[in-house]
């Protein structure tokens, strides 16, 4: 949602440059697929969704500011990387920590959760106010401060999060 808006309204780009976007977002996922691991070892895998939350917030506040085109398609390419790092991370993590017998009732749980976050920011990003001349910028801005705070808030709590096991 945010993305074309901000090609459109901050960049002041045509569709193509959005495509492009999301074509460079896509090469930094699956460069992921082939990276995260060999960045993050399987036992810092807690730190690891910490680290990439907080390059993804950082990111977002770089764009925020940034109108140069390779800087802006750099910048999501490294975002796909982070976003697909934090999704094998966090997968990862959760089949260690959940037992198969569990483990589809708990990804229903962190599904809904999931749907539910999206249709607040969807909600929230559909204001008039974010579609007013630049002012897509502040969604950035509230995607900055989400990732930040939660990588830090995953940071804080790793020790913890490390000894979490549902039972057998």
């Amino acid at each position: 949602l945010i993305n074309p808006i901000y090609v459109d309204r901050f960049l002041h780009q045509s569709g193509d440059v959005y495509a492009m976007s999301d074509m460079v977002f896509s090469a930094g996922a699956l460069l992921a697929g082939f990276v995260a691991t060999s960045l993050v070892s399987p036992k810092n895998q807690i730190k690891g969704i910490a680290l990439f939350s907080v390059a993804a917030g950082l990111l977002f506040t770089f764009q925020i500011t940034n109108r140069s085109l390779p800087l802006f398609f750099l910048s999501y390419f490294i975002i796909g990387a982070c976003n697909a790092s934090i999704r094998i991370h966090r997968i990862t993590y959760l089949f260690s920590h959940i037992p198969n017998h569990i483990i589809g009732r708990a990804n229903s749980v962190f599904f809904m959760v999931n749907v539910l976050e999206r249709m607040l920011l969807i909600s929230l990003f559909t204001l008039p106010f974010f579609h007013h001349h630049e002012n897509i910028i502040w969604a950035n801005g509230v995607l900055a401060f989400i990732c930040i705070l939660a990588g830090f808030i995953i940071y804080f709590y790793k020790e913890k999060l490390a000894q979490i096991s549902v039972s057998k």
